[in-house]
């Protein structure tokens, strides 16, 4: 029985040892981590060949930047400026709550003065459904959405509809909407469409090499079971539009009956997934991307049908909001 047991221990012994032989324990300092961090971005990123970007060029322009000695500090401010070449914000580094996105804006006109809109259209007795706020402006109706953040933003339009049902119009006003869910856009944009409607092609990674994707998703809305609006809809964008929101106006534009009135929007075309690296960081990096029913791909943004700039010395007027009102009233 003894001779057992000093069997089995050394068996034991044995297979602890081989693990540790063919499961090295996984490295952690910067050098390692920023290894890591081309080489997830290198095999899953999805807008290398659309944007011309040579991430093997950018990789040794970083390289002698990274060292192990650096604090943290540091390291996390190269290794974001390093990811930030891919000029995504979806594809970023996160140390807990810190993040540094790429600036898509290219510092672009604003094109919206959110203080202006409450004091010269919205006033005091506007109407709100959780985030979304709407008022009769005449005979035109307004809404604003600043953001799909919480994913029910869709659960009033039918109300917000109904209240709207005798204008001429509406103007749907989604500028400096970061995104948030994409189904909530998905939903308001069924009140607006009277038949099934193509409204987006999605492709993912599937492969290491840059062009590995799968084959199309086709993404298409129906009409809502509730209210339909079919007069007119002007949707003001900017460049702030982003993310879904971006998707939101690509969905709208499939409309007949909408018009896009605005600046382009700042895009973002991608969806992201995380991955954790070694050192317990996270990397969001977009491994999915859209285009618009004509093969147009949304990373960049989508132009408005009618260019408005404002003017940002005159503080009485949102000249893209008159833009609209007078569209609508033709």
């Amino acid at each position: 029985m003894k001779q057992k047991i000093q069997l089995l221990f050394i068996f034991s012994f044995f297979l602890i040892g081989c693990e540790k032989v063919f499961m090295p324990e996984t490295k952690s300092d910067n050098i390692s981590v920023f290894e890591e961090v081309y080489e997830v971005a290198k095999a899953n990123y999805v807008f290398f060949e659309y944007k011309q970007i040579n991430w093997d060029s950018i990789y040794l322009e970083f390289q002698p930047k990274i060292t192990n000695d650096m604090s943290e500090e540091d390291f996390f401010i190269v290794l974001s400026a390093f990811v930030n070449k891919l000029e995504d914000t979806h594809t970023r580094i996160i140390w807990n709550d810190k993040s540094i996105g790429y600036d898509f804006t290219n510092n672009a006109n604003a094109n919206f003065d959110k203080e202006l809109l409450f004091e010269k259209y919205l006033k005091d007795d506007y109407l709100t459904a959780g985030v979304v706020l709407y008022k009769k402006l005449n005979d035109v109706g307004y809404v604003y959405i600043p953001n799909f953040w919480y994913g029910n933003e869709h659960e009033q339009f039918n109300d917000i509809l109904n209240y709207f049902r005798d204008t001429k119009g509406i103007i749907v006003d989604i500028r400096d909407n970061g995104g948030g869910h994409n189904m909530s856009g998905m939903e308001i944009a069924r009140h607006f469409v009277t038949k099934k409607t193509l409204v987006a092609k999605w492709y993912y990674k599937t492969g290491t090499s840059y062009n590995s994707f799968s084959e199309k998703y086709e993404s298409y809305i129906e009409p809502s079971d509730e209210t339909i609006y079919t007069n007119n809809v002007m949707l003001l964008v900017n460049r702030e539009v982003y993310s879904a929101a971006n998707d939101f106006t690509n969905t709208m534009n499939q409309i007949p009956s909408v018009t896009l009135i605005g600046d382009t929007t700042g895009g973002g075309g991608g969806i992201p997934r995380m991955y954790i690296l070694q050192n317990g960081w996270k990397i969001n990096i977009s491994d999915t991307y859209s285009t618009d029913p004509f093969d147009f791909n949304v990373e960049h943004g989508i132009a408005p049908d009618i260019f408005i700039e404002m003017d940002t010395l005159n503080t009485e007027v949102d000249e893209i909001i008159e833009r609209a009102i007078q569209e609508l009233n033709k």
